[in-house]
């Protein structure tokens, strides 16, 4: 049994969970624009399963992959089509997807060969002009912190890098939004100055005397839960050539 197949994260709230739906909604409308209107979809990854409830209310043909025996069963008691299997590989057949979405995955792989793997993969599954949709963290601005936020951190991922992998597979990036935590898709200007005033608040929040600080003021865990909500993260869509 691989250590994925026990993977769980704490409950979502009910705040969080409604953040989670608009985040869904938002990456639909986005993406929407480059998908034919009977698009099959995979979804690698798909943890508690919004983007999975999103496909479904819009009536496209959707399929995943999920390691962890507690997300997989939860999404097929609600009658979602998920397998289980280490990726890469993806086990799938040549060009018969739209669509390979992948949100916080990306940057748990073992190592570039393994990322560079999973998007050759990828292009392969998909159709002439499919596209990939992959939502990151951003290292340059999370730092040390991309490693503590999660043990299964390895891969650091950054707009440049995850965009030169792309393009090395066979990809052309078609666009990147630059987001806080998950709270919106789509940037704009007042939207991108929050987004830079949140970056340099959290490059203070992440050195090591705030963070001494807040452990020996027994506000470690508050520290913790406010440097996760509002990270960057990047939203990248890139179509196969």
């Amino acid at each position: 049994m691989s250590a994925l197949n026990n993977y769980r994260t704490e409950p979502l709230s009910p705040f969080y969970n409604k953040v989670k739906v608009r985040h869904s909604n938002e990456m639909y409308r986005l993406l929407a624009k480059h998908l034919p209107s009977n698009a099959k979809v995979l979804e690698v990854g798909p943890g508690h399963g919004h983007f999975a409830n999103k496909m479904r209310e819009v009536g496209l043909d959707y399929d995943a992959i999920e390691p962890s025996d507690y997300y997989r069963l939860n999404l097929q008691e609600r009658k979602f089509s998920v397998t289980e299997e280490p990726v890469p590989p993806i086990k799938r057949d040549n060009e018969i997807y739209d669509l390979v979405y992948a949100s916080m995955l990306i940057e748990n792989l073992p190592s570039s060969y393994e990322a560079a793997e999973f998007a050759n993969e990828a292009a392969r599954v998909l159709k002439p002009n499919g596209v990939i949709a992959l939502i990151f963290p951003n290292y340059l601005t999370w730092g040390r912190f991309f490693f503590d936020e999660h043990y299964t951190h390895s891969f650091e991922t950054t707009p440049r890098r995850v965009a030169h992998l792309l393009n090395s597979q066979g990809f052309e990036v078609l666009q990147t939004e630059h987001t806080i935590g998950w709270f919106w898709i789509k940037g704009g200007l007042f939207k991108n100055i929050l987004r830079h005033l949140m970056n340099i608040s959290m490059y203070i929040v992440h050195t090591p005397l705030v963070r001494w600080m807040a452990e020996y003021s027994g506000f470690g865990e508050i520290h913790w839960k406010v440097s996760k909500t509002f990270f960057e993260s990047i939203v990248m869509l890139a179509r196969k050539k």
